[in-house]
């Protein structure tokens, strides 16, 4: 279970800084871990945008289409 409150903050960081691709994929797993894998395949889609996502994001890009 994923708390919410830390998922916001995330968000809202993210709403502030969108190109961080470390910090979209630690929601990418907060979010697949409360369940809304959606959100989590989303994240991971603009982390995988990145510099600094690029290589992190495949493998979970792949589990979350699966």
């Amino acid at each position: 279970m994923s708390d919410p409150s830390l998922i916001a903050a995330l968000r809202r960081a993210l709403e502030s800084d969108r190109r961080n691709g470390t910090l979209w994929l630690h929601l990418a797993q907060l979010e697949e871990a409360a369940g809304d894998l959606d959100a989590a395949l989303e994240a991971v889609r603009i982390a995988r945008e990145l510099p600094d996502g690029r290589a992190a994001a495949r493998t979970p890009l792949v589990r979350l289409l699966r």
